[in-house]
């Protein structure tokens, strides 16, 4: 019922960035960046449309939407998408992959989700805590027993005290504004493609997030 209800107005949305992106081409010198922030907004609408099919799905319990893919191409991909975000946080983005020769099988958009939760997690935790010469890595690595580890660091205020031993439970956040349904989500995620997800609660000077995969073998 709530995808039924949500994708009612993200039609909405995408006819109504249409309407706009036709009459902006119409104008006799239109502004370009217009255009291209009216071009963003309705691949975004998309973006939410699948997401929420991929998970309505994915509640279903059905296998529909896996596919063989590079994961190092996602984490590009993710970061691409993020890069507004980025921009504005005045935050580098370290990457560090290497394992463009492995590929794993999952539901894309479920996995682009995790890495867009983790990454924008670190993001919100930098801006808050208004730190200066702000960093994210992604690094990438073949684990001995066929995995693909993806870990995500930043250099921010780190895990919050209160959240010890409790950081993936649903509805447990932080954040003035959080509901606690993102890394309990992530973690349901990772698991139903047999990996895991996990938070280095020790690591000094900022937060550590890392998931494992199986390769496609």
């Amino acid at each position: 019922g709530l995808a039924h209800e949500l994708n009612q107005p993200l039609t909405a949305l995408v006819s109504y960035c249409g309407t706009a992106a036709s009459l902006v081409n119409s104008l006799p010198s239109p502004p370009q960046q217009l255009g291209e922030i009216l071009e963003l907004a309705m691949e975004q609408a998309h973006r939410a449309s699948d997401i929420i099919r991929h998970l309505r799905e994915f509640v279903s319990k059905k296998e529909n939407g896996r596919e063989t893919f590079d994961l190092d191409q996602v984490i590009w991909s993710v970061i691409t998408f993020l890069k507004w975000e980025v921009q504005e946080s005045d935050v580098k983005i370290e990457l560090r992959l290497g394992c463009q020769t492995h590929k794993v099988t999952a539901d894309k958009i479920q996995i682009e989700q995790v890495l867009i939760n983790l990454v924008r997690n670190s993001l919100e935790a930098i801006e808050n805590a208004k730190i200066t010469g702000a960093q994210v890595a992604i690094k990438s690595r073949l684990l001995p027993n066929d995995m693909i580890e993806v870990i995500v660091t930043d250099n921010g205020p780190g895990i919050d005290a209160t959240m010890a031993g409790k950081i993936f439970d649903q509805f447990q956040t932080s954040k003035e504004a959080g509901m606690g349904i993102g890394l309990s989500l992530c973690r349901t995620i990772i698991e139903s493609h047999n990996g895991k997800l996990w938070v280095d609660e020790n690591h000094q000077n900022g937060a550590l997030f890392g998931f494992k995969l199986p390769i496609n073998v």
